[in-house]
């Protein structure tokens, strides 16, 4: 009797550890995806110091049709030729999976994200190509954010993006 006692508190413990478990899986992905949806925020808003104090001082990732990596050093740069003759209308973060290393230490997150922009510049035209001032499209990409844990604080370390549409 004592020993299908002690089975059965060893399996209702072991029970209640894999539950609190899961909760704070749960709730530690939130909090990811708080920052991930921050860090589009920022993005959207234009707010650039908001932006770049979600970053690691190591942060780094791939220039788009670049060969160039884009680091804390350049992010300036980037961010304003990014922004120069367009107006970010609408940016929806469609949240995929969280992946989670080390610990609980290193988070990868996988994400959509559905953006409607307004060209604001002078009209365009190439051989191939033409857009004229007030022009609305959208894009949509693939991303997946590196985050890792500095303290008691994440940060966006790098990531990679794959366009999947872009249409007027």
């Amino acid at each position: 009797m004592k020993l299908k006692l002690t089975l059965l508190l060893i399996l209702v413990i072991g029970c209640g550890s894999v539950l609190f478990s899961q909760d704070s899986i749960r709730e530690l992905e939130e909090v990811i995806w708080t920052i991930v949806e921050k860090r589009n925020s920022t993005w959207k808003d234009n707010d650039f110091k908001g932006h770049s104090e979600l970053c690691h001082p190591d942060f780094m990732r791939w220039i788009s049709d670049s060969d160039e990596f884009l680091t804390i050093n350049n992010l300036r740069e980037f961010w304003d030729s990014s922004k120069k003759d367009i107006k970010i209308l609408k940016l929806d973060v469609k949240r995929k999976a969280i992946q989670f290393f080390n610990q609980e230490n290193l988070a990868v997150a996988h994400y959509e994200i559905y953006e409607e922009i307004e060209y604001t510049g002078e009209d365009y035209k190439e051989e191939n190509y033409e857009i004229k001032k007030g022009e609305k499209f959208k894009e949509i990409w693939r991303f997946s954010d590196y985050y890792v844990k500095e303290g008691a604080v994440w940060l966006y370390v790098g990531g990679n993006k794959l366009e999947m549409l872009k249409n007027n």
